[in-house]
């Protein structure tokens, strides 16, 4: 080798190796880095993957729950109508069914669950129409008007008719899934909504799309299912397609927020139905009155309870000596907590009871007393 090439190689040699080290290491480096990030955005990737097949099994899921209580449901709910006849210049006389409410079947015989403000015009005649458009004459109405409930009996001609199963509203948590059948503004049959257990243990005064009285209602359940004036009496269903609730109530000038009666409310006056021989009796006190709430109470400086506003002449209240203006704590050492109506369910008709009242002595219902008054309760039925 020529010796004067010998430090150029050498050079050479001492330059490029070093470099092919250092350029090695950074293209390792680099590589090294590059695969991770590849191994972290496909583990990304399948995570976002597994994510959305959850949601979507999720969906579909609750998609077929939904549809599962429907399925099961549906053929039980019926419409309830006003027949009337109005005169059709052309052809003459002609039935025009209007339907104001809802119902649903419990006894394959005819026997139909609805509110009873739904039916509780004496005077009219009124017709159940089912899923598949059949028609049924009511021929017998039980109302029970402190419950709001009221069992039509049809004619089915010895046609066995589809039911609904009760379920058990003291198992409610807010939260869980309901779904909601009816005939909402009275044209639209079989509407389905749904929605969830808003709240328990609600006390409302409510009124309907098609009867102006107002009524207290207490323990009941709130919904955020979408109910309409004619979804009255309708059911709220639970996931297992049983009945939970009564749908009686939304509204006004608020999205969202509707209330139905509890189903163990019904069952306990099924009972009481079946026991007295196929009719409502039940105790009263002859009073209406509004529920002051613990919110209202510390508000005026009065204790929870009943504020009377008017009294029955010569019923039990007045002739046990309770006063309109009277603020009703107990019944029996029993406090209101669930309501005076429901207070005085527990006890039946013919009962004496012993009534705790808050009554004002003063100027204001701050200044008052205690007082307590034995009385007779009545009875009722329809």
């Amino acid at each position: 080798m020529n010796k004067k090439l010998v430090p150029i190689v050498f050079l050479s040699m001492s330059i490029s190796i070093p470099l092919i080290i250092i350029f090695g290491g950074i293209f390792l480096i680099f590589n090294f880095d590059y695969d991770d990030k590849l191994v972290a955005l496909y583990s990304s990737i399948r995570e976002i993957e597994e994510n959305i097949v959850r949601t979507e099994k999720t969906v579909l899921s609750e998609e077929s729950a939904i549809i599962d209580v429907v399925e099961k449901a549906e053929d039980a709910v019926v419409s309830i109508a006003v027949r009337q006849v109005e005169l059709d210049p052309d052809v003459g006389p002609q039935n025009n069914n209007n339907n104001i409410g809802t119902g649903f079947i419990i006894k394959d015989d005819g026997l139909i669950v609805t509110n009873q403000h739904v039916v509780s015009d004496r005077d009219s005649d009124f017709v159940v129409t089912t899923k598949n458009r059949d028609v049924y004459e009511v021929s017998n109405i039980y109302r029970d008007e402190i419950n709001d409930l009221a069992l039509i009996r049809v004619d089915t001609e010895g046609k066995t008719l589809p039911t609904i199963g009760l379920g058990d509203s003291d198992e409610l948590k807010i939260g869980q899934l309901v779904v909601a059948i009816g005939t909402p503004l009275g044209d639209y049959p079989g509407t389905v909504t749904t929605g969830i257990v808003s709240g328990l243990n609600r006390a409302v005064t409510a009124g309907s799309g098609f009867w102006g009285n107002a009524k207290e209602y207490e323990n009941v359940i709130q919904t955020d299912a979408a109910i309409n004036p004619g979804n009255s009496g309708g059911p709220l269903l639970n996931s297992n397609a049983e009945v939970i609730g009564i749908n009686f109530a939304t509204t006004s000038g608020a999205d969202n927020i509707a209330f139905a009666i509890p189903v163990n409310v019904l069952k306990e006056r099924l009972e009481a139905f079946e026991e007295s021989g196929g009719k409502f009796v039940k105790p009263y006190l002859g009073v209406v009155y509004e529920t002051i709430d613990e919110f209202d109470a510390m508000r005026f400086g009065v204790p929870v309870g009943a504020f009377i506003n008017e009294i029955e002449d010569d019923g039990p209240a007045d002739l046990g000596g309770i006063e309109i203006g009277d603020i009703i704590t107990e019944i029996s050492d029993q406090d209101l907590g669930n309501g005076l109506a429901q207070a005085i369910s527990n006890f039946k008709a013919n009962d004496e009871v012993e009534v705790k009242v808050w009554r004002k002595t003063g100027q204001t219902y701050r200044d008052g007393e205690y007082k307590n008054f034995k009385v007779i309760l009545g009875e009722k039925d329809d």
